[in-house]
């Protein structure tokens, strides 16, 4: 952090208006696509809380709100075309344990993660395993790590363990220094460091073993891929600081890398200014990756894997809004819905209300999310069997076993 970032700290409950905000519903120009495993993990990640993160939240309060948060189904609704649970399961694990691990360490000292970082990438690259008494979220990386060499390359298993290291070091670590002096960064410094923390690279990084899509080493490092990849992290962290927008005021100070309150405090405007702002950031991030989209360059024989893997960050752009839509603002993000970070507080009793709106200004109600209904979704589309692996000499990769 710079001088040009600091400033006097943030007191307690300071962003909370009092304002009545009116939350446009989010839209899309990619399909909603629901998947035929929505619900299919949820009993199996309600064990992992049990058995591998007691450790990090030992009260059984803690581990009930995330069964109720219902996080077991970010991963199919941002998968929707998979109907290969084994596929999907490593996923699962990973959306998990990121979402944990953000939650537990969010206001953990630098050099108390720093450690924790490296350790994870040897475990992750399958360097090392992890031992009794380590953390049990380590664990769950190991079982991921393993479960995704059935369909992806060691090349793959390093890159997306490069991108786990660099969310935390650019993303976490950096969100941590503003928060624990109750510091908010420039407004574009914001925008950075949420790419980062956010961790959808990481995830969208999965697409490959999850849907059977490769893209070759040079595809996947040409500009436009890596320019849509950054925008589909922008719309996605934008997401998120809309959605949990009533998590961070109840967290008062503590919460300052939020595009919504840096917009607000450095340009002295209400919070629903701030928001709409927010929403328009968001709404020209969604139009230059539509248009790139439109627009790819020419792979050669590989432009149907590199439009098929384009398309799906979209669709994983539309399921996790519609996760938020249906699930998340309720139950995870509502007043006692989400679990206090390792040195936080607890929340704040606040005065702004927020309400959401479908585009056309009609009041948007939730879905009911249990019991009947389920069997009416929509099935998923057919996965493109002919996208598969290859290895750098183009040749068909049969996997690791």
């Amino acid at each position: 952090m710079t001088d040009a970032d600091s400033q006097d700290p943030t007191a307690p409950g300071q962003s909370d208006t009092g304002e009545e905000l009116v939350i446009p519903r989010l839209t899309y120009p990619w399909p909603t696509i629901d998947s035929p495993l929505a619900d299919a993990l949820d009993e199996e990640t309600f064990r992992w809380y049990d058995e591998d993160y007691a450790d990090m939240f030992p009260d059984p309060a803690d581990r009930d709100r995330y069964r109720k948060q219902l996080l077991s189904r970010v991963t199919p609704y941002m998968f929707p075309t998979t109907d290969d649970i084994d596929r999907l399961r490593p996923a699962a694990r990973w959306m998990n344990y990121i979402t944990l691990m953000d939650d537990f360490f969010d206001l953990t000292p630098a050099e108390e993660i720093a450690p924790l970082r490296d350790r994870i990438y040897q475990v992750m690259t399958g360097r090392d395993d992890p031992g009794p008494d380590e953390l049990g979220l380590l664990r769950q990386m190991a079982a991921a790590r393993e479960e995704f060499r059935r369909y992806a390359p060691q090349s793959w298993i390093e890159r997306m363990a490069l991108s786990y290291w660099q969310y935390i070091h650019y993303g976490l670590m950096e969100e941590i220094a503003f928060r624990r002096q109750g510091v908010y960064p420039s407004i574009y410094r914001c925008r950075m460091i949420r790419m980062h923390s956010i961790g959808m690279r990481p995830f969208a990084d999965q697409l490959e073993p999850v849907t059977g899509l490769l893209l070759p080493a040079d595809v996947f490092h040409h500009p436009v891929i890596q320019r849509l990849r950054d925008l589909q992290a922008c719309v996605i962290y934008l997401q998120n600081d809309i959605s949990s927008l009533y998590k961070e005021l109840a967290l008062g100070q503590n919460e300052v890398v939020n595009q919504i309150l840096t917009i607000r405090h450095h340009r002295q405007v209400s919070l629903q200014r701030a928001v709409d702002e927010v929403v328009a950031m968001h709404d020209r991030d969604v139009e230059e990756m539509w248009s790139l989209q439109q627009c790819l360059p020419d792979f050669g024989p590989h432009q149907a894997a590199a439009s098929n893997y384009v398309r799906h960050l979209g669709i994983q752009v539309v399921g996790l809004q519609n996760w938020y839509d249906e699930i998340g603002r309720q139950f995870r993000y509502d007043r006692g819905g989400f679990v206090t970070a390792q040195y936080g507080r607890e929340e704040i009793e606040i005065k702004t209300k927020t309400s959401y709106v479908n585009p056309d200004g009609t009041p948007y109600r939730p879905p009911r999310i249990h019991g009947p209904g389920w069997e009416d979704r929509r099935p998923a589309e057919v996965i493109d069997n002919t996208q598969r692996y290859v290895d750098d000499n183009g040749t068909p990769w049969q996997g690791q076993g």
